[in-house]
């Protein structure tokens, strides 16, 4: 009997037939050549907007939580990272937004069809894209930097979550190789030295794959047990502990993965430590595989380059970090920071994706096998987070101008000026009335150093207070002195921090003039001596223009009183005064060259290299600063 539409309504289970119709249809519509097809994303791409679900699309909630201190803590964080990049030749490029959705298993990552019904994926990392702009590009060597948003899928819909990301990448030739891993590793170093009063010690944790891989490959492991394997300790031995050992060793043991395999692994990530010793006791273990003795032998090679850059001290061989297969082939590392001697975050991850690159070259191009990159992930969101549980310690600003008494804006906006032209940071009061106790938060929660005062009567007599905010010292200086003050206190704090570390002076953007006569042979090195005692100073400056110094064979209180009394004027003769009649024809000159270069220069410098010492003189306000 022919069932009737009341009886199809009500069974449960549709007949072969429709399903096998339904099935049909549906191979024919996701076939992206036929016409049907085409119609379909027509169809779809044509839909009138649903000012309902517009909510789901406000701003993210993790952005608008971002406060304007986090915002500019990133900014002073990304300014300081990006130096260290630039000092290595980097430069910055950001690969296309999209790429097509990619076989890799990123379960986060966010997938969009465009109108002709091509998958994309916006990037879950920057490594990823990078990797499908070098193969595309045919890229052989590059040094480049990027700072941009990641993506993850949102569990509840809507705008995708936003993670700040940062990365440094080596495009080179695979003979060079092993050198660029150590320098990516140094790169890393340096950065992480950047924040060292932030964020406390580090270590690097460095691995070569091929080890385990040589291991797996010893025990005739299947390529499921191998993935089984490699899965297992990835998600276990993010941090290597021995709880977390002895939790991987029951896991491994419950797979059917071989006894002896297990016992070997597990001894091995016990035997993690400096990567020379750790190196050391690996080859005393005389493990019979190539592959294995491959992967010591590449260590060894880091190992060199690494002593070479100085940061071997830093660097540990820990045998159970297995990160992100699919994209580092044999060499991976990651930077983790100490607290009380345990580990306590991941904030950058690395290694060698050469073979992530040929994945998505086009054709036979066989020059791609000889070619490797390398590169560094920096967790910009979590350093910035880390800093935050103590934001004072990261000062943002030097000053903030605050005043007592009515129509004083446009003195607070000529005095910051002034302190801007010396890369002095300073913050201002923009209204009148706010109360000094508000102007203290504020200080406190955006790590000011000092809070000007600016009192309305001892300000036009030339007086005002500075309080230092963190140990509430208060003292009244003259307004003259104000910048003469916050630089001398700036330089002898960098001069505390680099109490010991070799400076390259060399490198110093800086014009000496002589004016006097020195030996040809002493020359050269009256300039270093010259440029080495300037550093401190340069450093602070931070000038974007070269800086004048002018350099005399006087005595460096003669100098210093001639800084203080200069005028560009020239009218008041005081090197006509009986204590200035020994260097009367050098000041002469001495205050010409001033004249002059204070037409190109706003700051100059006056060097004696009798007292190997100086002061700063500025062309704003014709005194010495320093």
């Amino acid at each position: 009997k022919r069932p009737t539409t009341s009886d199809l309504i009500q069974n449960h289970l549709p007949p072969k037939v429709e399903e096998e119709i339904l099935m049909e249809t549906m191979r024919t519509i996701v076939k992206p050549n036929t016409t049907i097809f085409s119609h379909l994303m027509e169809k779809l791409f044509s839909l009138e907007p649903d000012e309902h679900l517009f909510h789901t699309y406000n701003v993210p909630e993790e952005r608008t939580k971002s406060t304007l201190f986090e915002v500019t803590l990133r900014t002073l964080v990304i300014k300081k990272i990006v130096k260290v990049f630039k000092r290595h030749g980097a430069i910055p490029l950001d690969p296309p937004l999209f790429i097509p959705k990619t076989s890799l298993r990123n379960v986060n990552s966010v997938t969009v069809m465009d109108d002709t019904g091509l998958l994309l994926q916006l990037p879950y990392d920057l490594t990823l894209p990078f990797a499908f702009y070098i193969a595309h590009l045919k890229i052989k060597n590059l040094r480049r930097y990027s700072i941009a948003k990641v993506y993850r899928k949102n569990p509840v819909g809507g705008q995708p979550r936003e993670i700040y990301e940062c990365d440094f990448d080596i495009v080179c030739p695979i003979e060079h190789k092993f050198v660029h891993v150590a320098e990516v590793l140094k790169v890393t170093s340096q950065f992480l030295n950047e924040f060292t009063a932030e964020l406390g010690s580090y270590l690097l944790r460095l691995n070569n794959h091929k080890i385990l891989d040589g291991i797996l490959q010893m025990y005739n492991m299947s390529k499921k047990d191998r993935e089984t394997t490699r899965t297992i300790i990835a998600q276990n031995l993010k941090i290597n502990s021995s709880s977390n050992i002895r939790k991987t060793k029951i896991l491994l043991s419950n797979t059917g993965i071989p006894e002896k395999a297990v016992d070997l692994l597990i001894n091995l990530f016990n035997s993690n430590g400096h990567l020379s010793e750790t190196l050391d006791r690996l080859e005393r273990q005389n493990l019979n595989n190539n592959m294995i003795r491959d992967g010591i032998e590449e260590l060894r090679q880091i190992e060199k380059y690494a002593k070479a850059f100085g940061i071997l001290e830093k660097i540990q061989l820990d045998l159970s970090l297995v990160h992100n297969y699919e994209y580092y082939e044999d060499l991976v590392f990651q930077a983790v920071l100490l607290k009380s001697g345990n580990i306590d975050d991941i904030v950058a991850v690395g290694g060698c994706y050469g073979s992530l690159v040929r994945k998505f070259v086009v054709g036979k191009n066989e020059e791609h096998n000889f070619i490797t990159a390398i590169g560094v992930n920096v967790a910009l969101d979590k350093i910035v987070a880390l800093i935050l549980r103590n934001p004072q310690k990261l000062s943002t600003t030097d000053v903030f101008l605050y005043s007592i008494g009515p129509n004083m804006l446009k003195d607070r906006i000529r005095l910051a000026s002034y302190l801007w032209s010396l890369n002095i940071k300073v913050e201002y009061m923009y209204e009148e009335g706010s109360s000094l106790e508000k102007i203290i938060n504020h200080c406190k929660l955006f790590g000011v150093t000092w809070l000007v005062i600016m009192r309305h009567r001892t300000y036009k007599n030339g007086s005002i207070r500075i309080k230092n905010i963190e140990t509430k010292a208060e003292t009244t200086i003259s307004t003259k002195e104000l910048s003469q003050f916050i630089l001398q206190q700036k330089l002898l704090h960098t001069e505390k921090g680099e109490t010991g570390k070799k400076m390259d002076v060399t490198a110093l953007t800086v014009d000496v003039n002589v004016l006097d006569n020195i030996p040809v042979k002493n020359k050269s090195k009256i300039i270093y001596d010259c440029k080495l005692r300037l550093s401190p100073a340069l450093k602070i400056l931070n000038s974007q223009s070269v800086i004048k110094v002018l350099m005399v064979d006087i005595p460096f209180d003669i100098v210093k009183e001639i800084g203080y009394r200069y005028n560009d004027n020239l009218k008041n003769n005081f090197y006509e005064e009986p204590k200035f009649q020994k260097y009367r024809d050098k000041i002469i000159v001495l205050l010409e060259n001033l004249q002059k270069c204070f037409k190109q220069f706003p700051l100059i410098f006056l060097y004696s290299f009798k007292d190997n010492d100086y002061v700063l003189v500025s062309k704003l306000s014709r005194c010495c600063l320093l």
